[in-house]
């Protein structure tokens, strides 16, 4: 609660290898696809090259294939947006209104903590406006937390782009924007 998530990320990747070099073979098994929002990856692959190291790396069902089939949404027929929410706002990214757009990482905007303690409406302001470029206020957003068991249904909850803040600081959303 309270730390910085990359310095979280870098202290899983540091043990993961730091295991791999005193005592291979090591496994790290994440929730989902382990190429996708998953930084400690990311850092131990890299790290294996300069040590050495093998690493294989074993694709997995990803957030991004259950959004596909809750959102019922076919990439195919329209194309699709996918960014990091912090990141449309540090690259002032452009977003085409007549093409799906998932924004990953909302809950996460405008914050490098981990906290579990419900966010301020504000914070989410700066990407709201970034939002209001593009799309109208009235425009329909649906946040989504995809379940990880089959039995059970994705949580959807729809609002306003204008309701944005509240939405997000209402509930501790661990979900995905479109």
């Amino acid at each position: 609660e309270g730390t910085s998530r990359l310095d979280s990320y870098r202290a899983m990747a540091a043990k993961v290898v730091a295991a791999a070099m005193d005592n291979p073979p090591v496994s790290l098994a994440v929730y989902g696809h382990p190429t996708l929002f998953v930084y400690p990856s990311t850092l131990i692959r890299k790290a294996a090259k300069y040590l050495g190291l093998r690493v294989h790396t074993a694709a997995a069902v990803s957030s991004f294939d259950t959004m596909l089939i809750d959102l019922d949404i076919d990439p195919g027929k329209y194309g699709l947006q996918m960014f990091d929410a912090n990141a449309v706002l540090i690259e002032h990214r452009k977003l085409d209104p007549e093409v799906p757009c998932l924004l990953l990482q909302v809950d996460a905007v405008e914050s490098v903590f981990h906290i579990t303690a419900r966010s301020r409406p504000n914070r989410f302001k700066r990407l709201q406006e970034h939002l209001l470029q593009f799309y109208p206020p009235e425009h329909m957003v649906t946040n989504i937390r995809s379940s990880s068991f089959p039995i059970f249904e994705a949580e959807k909850y729809h609002f306003q782009l204008q309701s944005l803040g509240k939405e997000f600081a209402a509930e501790s959303f661990l979900g995905k924007l479109l």
